[in-house]
Protein backbone atom coordinates (compact mmCIF):
# COMPACT_ATOMS: atom_id res chain seq x y z
CA UNK A 1 0.00 0.00 0.00
CA UNK A 2 1.13 3.27 -0.73
CA UNK A 3 1.77 5.63 2.74
CA UNK A 4 1.13 8.67 0.59
CA UNK A 5 -1.90 7.31 -0.53
CA UNK A 6 -2.92 5.95 2.96
CA UNK A 7 -2.00 9.70 4.43
CA UNK A 8 -4.33 11.25 2.17
CA UNK A 9 -7.74 9.30 2.60
CA UNK A 10 -7.28 9.89 6.38
CA UNK A 11 -6.53 13.23 6.13
CA UNK A 12 -10.20 13.17 4.47
CA UNK A 13 -11.78 11.49 7.77
CA UNK A 14 -13.48 12.77 10.60
CA UNK A 15 -11.72 12.36 13.68
CA UNK A 16 -13.27 9.39 16.09
CA UNK A 17 -14.07 13.04 18.83
CA UNK A 18 -15.64 14.87 16.35
CA UNK A 19 -18.02 12.04 14.64
CA UNK A 20 -19.03 11.21 18.13
CA UNK A 21 -19.91 14.65 18.92
CA UNK A 22 -21.78 15.18 15.38
CA UNK A 23 -23.51 12.08 16.12
CA UNK A 24 -24.91 13.24 19.18
CA UNK A 25 -26.02 16.26 17.39
CA UNK A 26 -28.05 14.65 14.95
CA UNK A 27 -26.17 13.90 11.76
CA UNK A 28 -28.13 14.90 8.33
CA UNK A 29 -25.76 13.93 6.32
CA UNK A 30 -21.99 13.22 6.31
CA UNK A 31 -19.48 12.28 3.58
CA UNK A 32 -15.63 11.42 3.72
CA UNK A 33 -12.49 10.76 1.64
CA UNK A 34 -13.75 13.27 -0.47
CA UNK A 35 -11.73 14.84 -3.48
CA UNK A 36 -11.49 18.75 -4.45
CA UNK A 37 -9.84 21.63 -4.75
CA UNK A 38 -8.82 24.71 -1.88
CA UNK A 39 -8.61 28.35 -4.24
CA UNK A 40 -7.38 31.20 -2.32
CA UNK A 41 -8.15 34.56 -4.05
CA UNK A 42 -6.16 37.56 -2.67
CA UNK A 43 -6.12 35.71 0.96
CA UNK A 44 -3.66 36.70 3.95
CA UNK A 45 -3.13 34.97 6.67
CA UNK A 46 -0.60 35.78 9.94
CA UNK A 47 1.67 32.94 7.99
CA UNK A 48 0.45 32.93 4.30
CA UNK A 49 -0.15 34.99 1.43
CA UNK A 50 -1.30 34.31 -1.75
CA UNK A 51 -3.15 36.06 -5.12
CA UNK A 52 -4.22 33.13 -6.17
CA UNK A 53 -3.63 29.28 -5.46
CA UNK A 54 -5.59 26.20 -6.29
CA UNK A 55 -4.16 23.27 -4.57
CA UNK A 56 -5.67 19.57 -4.21
CA UNK A 57 -7.39 19.01 -1.24
CA UNK A 58 -8.67 15.58 0.52
CA UNK A 59 -12.02 16.21 2.81
CA UNK A 60 -15.43 15.62 4.60
CA UNK A 61 -18.61 17.48 4.88
CA UNK A 62 -21.06 16.72 7.90
CA UNK A 63 -24.15 18.55 8.29
CA UNK A 64 -26.23 18.51 11.78
CA UNK A 65 -29.32 19.46 13.23
CA UNK A 66 -26.86 22.56 14.80
CA UNK A 67 -24.12 22.96 12.50
CA UNK A 68 -22.34 22.29 9.22
CA UNK A 69 -18.27 21.11 9.64
CA UNK A 70 -15.75 21.12 6.38
CA UNK A 71 -12.93 19.15 7.54
CA UNK A 72 -10.06 18.94 4.43
CA UNK A 73 -6.19 18.33 4.99
CA UNK A 74 -6.29 16.74 8.34
CA UNK A 75 -8.19 20.06 9.61
CA UNK A 76 -11.25 21.65 10.32
CA UNK A 77 -11.76 24.33 7.48
CA UNK A 78 -15.44 25.25 8.41
CA UNK A 79 -16.59 24.46 11.61
CA UNK A 80 -19.94 27.40 12.03
CA UNK A 81 -23.54 27.14 13.61
CA UNK A 82 -26.49 26.63 11.32
CA UNK A 83 -28.66 30.02 11.21
CA UNK A 84 -27.04 33.76 11.40
CA UNK A 85 -23.44 32.62 10.96
CA UNK A 86 -24.61 30.76 7.46
CA UNK A 87 -25.34 34.24 6.10
CA UNK A 88 -21.96 34.68 5.16
CA UNK A 89 -21.28 31.36 3.20
CA UNK A 90 -22.31 30.71 -0.72
CA UNK A 91 -23.46 27.08 -0.90
CA UNK A 92 -23.56 26.35 -4.79
CA UNK A 93 -23.96 22.73 -6.66
CA UNK A 94 -21.70 22.34 -9.68
CA UNK A 95 -23.14 19.24 -11.59
CA UNK A 96 -24.90 16.67 -9.53
CA UNK A 97 -21.75 15.96 -7.20
CA UNK A 98 -20.07 18.65 -6.62
CA UNK A 99 -20.51 21.13 -3.77
CA UNK A 100 -19.09 24.74 -3.18
CA UNK A 101 -18.60 26.63 -0.28
CA UNK A 102 -17.31 30.19 -1.15
CA UNK A 103 -16.53 32.85 1.67
CA UNK A 104 -14.92 35.67 3.01
CA UNK A 105 -11.87 34.55 5.62
CA UNK A 106 -12.65 37.01 7.71
CA UNK A 107 -16.05 36.27 7.95
CA UNK A 108 -15.29 32.46 9.52
CA UNK A 109 -11.44 33.10 10.92
CA UNK A 110 -10.10 35.99 12.82
CA UNK A 111 -7.39 37.87 11.28
CA UNK A 112 -7.64 36.75 7.60
CA UNK A 113 -8.82 37.87 4.50
CA UNK A 114 -9.50 37.45 1.05
CA UNK A 115 -12.01 34.84 -0.65
CA UNK A 116 -11.85 31.26 -0.32
CA UNK A 117 -13.35 28.47 -2.19
CA UNK A 118 -13.77 24.92 -0.91
CA UNK A 119 -15.06 22.56 -3.69
CA UNK A 120 -15.37 18.86 -3.15
CA UNK A 121 -16.87 16.15 -4.93
CA UNK A 122 -19.26 13.81 -3.65
CA UNK A 123 -22.81 12.24 -4.63
CA UNK A 124 -24.23 14.00 -1.71
CA UNK A 125 -23.76 17.81 -2.96
CA UNK A 126 -27.64 18.49 -3.82
CA UNK A 127 -28.61 17.24 -0.91
CA UNK A 128 -25.99 19.06 1.14
CA UNK A 129 -26.76 22.38 -0.20
CA UNK A 130 -30.86 21.61 0.08
CA UNK A 131 -30.38 21.35 3.38
CA UNK A 132 -28.16 24.57 4.27
CA UNK A 133 -30.90 26.37 2.32
CA UNK A 134 -29.32 27.19 -0.94
CA UNK A 135 -30.52 28.34 -4.26
CA UNK A 136 -30.61 25.68 -6.62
Amino acid sequence: MNPFGWARRRAGRLPEQLRSELEAEGVRVAAEELVGTLTLRDYRAPWRYTSWSKETVSGAIAVTEQRLVVWAQGRSVLDVTRGAKLAGLEVTVHGSDEVCFGFEAGDFHEGRSGRVEFRLRTAEAVRIAELLGAPM
